[in-house]
């Protein structure tokens, strides 16, 4: 019995020990001033205990080929500048946290960065290749000295806090084919701007929350959900132009903004009023089915009759009827949105012309407008100038010279004299551009 236990005993030892020589790869080995394990005969980095400040990752190590860092500097105060090898494929999780490195060349063969992978470090500029096609959340968190990010066009989506509170960040230009931007992604950062490309679908929660120095957002058409709290605390953003695509926008989007009014458009269902000092309307068609209240009291909600906002409102919130707020083409004059209502007739799209009511224009603008109905020609006069237009006649005639010829001619729908946009504008002289995202004509003198 006594032999049988020790027989036992000997081959548990001897199986033991061959477990260990052939599990060697989860022990770290050391070749140099570099720590390592074997995994399939490939190597991981995961220290380096040298003194240098610019080091070069090696490419073999322990005869294998080099194809992973993982914590390789994490808390490292020494190494400044960094050059990976091309046989490495990933740089792992936390492999730069709060080091002192501040440049890091990556080559074409890492396909992704894992989590916190440069969380605290002093990068200063980073381009990531277009072979990496994945970064991990936190993954430049706190960064506070990167200036300059050239992001992978392979990109899909930016995680969770991948830039929160990168502090010298003021632009970033995010590749097309980006479709989610995630919750904090660029929260309490530096940037100035950013536009969303047509690619993107959704901009997730406190994306850009605490970008207090963030001025112009440009959206693009297809876009589609706000997350809550998007551009919360944004003091110094004071206007966006929401695209038509858009569905949802979240809680809390643009509260404690500058943003003064705001157009949400047609076809969106969920939406928040904004809760900001700032705001002075908010225009709510009636495909919204929820809106959140917490509008400011010095602020009018424009809404339809019997519609889910006009409910909210009431009785908190100071609210005015316009049937033109459902309109899929808004016109703004010097900033502010000319309401169609009284009119009865919202701007078209014609021969890819946006066609308006040449009274609600002109009136706006400050002129008098009168109508002949023998002749069916509209006039409009302001200070010494006057403009003739007639129904059916492409020909636009200032103080009885013909001026200009327009694509489409002055027209009647619904009663109501329309005329493509740019023609009416630039006939006084103004400015006229067109938001194509968001489908609205912007009129400035």
């Amino acid at each position: 019995m006594k032999q049988t236990i020790g027989k036992a005993l000997r081959i548990g030892l001897l199986t033991g020990l061959l477990a260990v020589v052939l599990c060697g790869s989860a022990f770290a080995l050391t070749e140099g001033d570099w720590e390592y394990t074997l995994s399939n005969n490939f190597a991981t980095v995961t220290k380096y205990t040298g003194s240098a400040s610019t080091v070069t990752v090696p490419k073999k190590l322990g005869g294998a080929p080099v194809t992973k860092l993982s914590n390789t500097f994490r808390f490292n105060t020494v190494v400044e500048r960094v050059t990976i090898p091309s046989t490495v494929t990933e740089i792992g999780d936390y492999s730069f946290q709060r080091s002192t490195v501040k440049q890091v060349s990556i080559p074409n063969s890492v396909t992704k960065i894992g989590y916190s992978a440069f969380d605290g470090s002093s990068l200063t500029s980073i381009s990531i290749p277009d072979s990496v096609t994945s970064i991990g959340y936190s993954s430049f968190c706190s960064c506070q000295n990167l200036t300059s990010v050239r992001l992978s066009n392979s990109l899909t989506s930016i995680p969770s806090s991948a830039f929160h509170m990168c502090y010298a960040l003021k632009s970033i230009t995010l590749p097309e084919g980006i479709q989610a931007i995630g919750s904090e992604a660029f929260s309490a950062s530096g940037l100035t701007s950013i536009t969303i490309p047509s690619s993107g679908k959704t901009i997730g929660v406190s994306a850009f929350w605490g970008c207090k120095n963030l001025t112009s957002v440009t959206f693009s058409s297809g876009l589609e959900e706000i997350g809550n709290g998007a551009f919360m605390d944004c003091y110094s953003l004071k206007e966006v132009y929401l695209p038509v695509t858009l569905k949802t926008i979240g809680t809390d989007a643009f509260d404690d903004t500058s943003i003064e009014s705001l157009i949400i458009p047609y076809g969106v269902t969920h939406a928040s009023s904004i809760d900001s000092s700032a705001i002075r309307a908010v225009y709510v068609p009636s495909t919204v089915d929820f809106i959140a209240a917490g509008t400011s009291k010095n602020c009018t909600v424009y809404c339809t009759a019997g519609s889910s906002a006009e409910k909210r409102c009431t009785p908190n919130v100071s609210y005015l009827i316009d049937p033109s707020v459902d309109s899929s083409i808004h016109v703004l004059y010097n900033g502010k949105r000319i309401s169609f209502g009284a009119t009865g007739q919202n701007p078209v799209i014609e021969n890819g012309r946006t066609l308006v009511p040449l009274r609600a224009i002109f009136e706006t603008m400050g002129a008098t407008v009168g109508w002949n109905d023998a002749t069916r020609t509209v006039t409009a006069t302001r200070g010494s100038d006057t403009i003739q237009l007639t129904l059916g006649d492409k020909i636009l005639y200032k103080n009885g010279k013909a001026v200009m010829t327009m694509d489409v001619p002055a027209k009647s729908l619904n009663g109501r004299t329309v005329v493509p946009a740019r023609a009416v504008a630039e006939a006084f002289g103004a400015q006229v551009g067109w938001i194509n995202s968001a489908r609205i004509v912007t009129i400035t003198e």
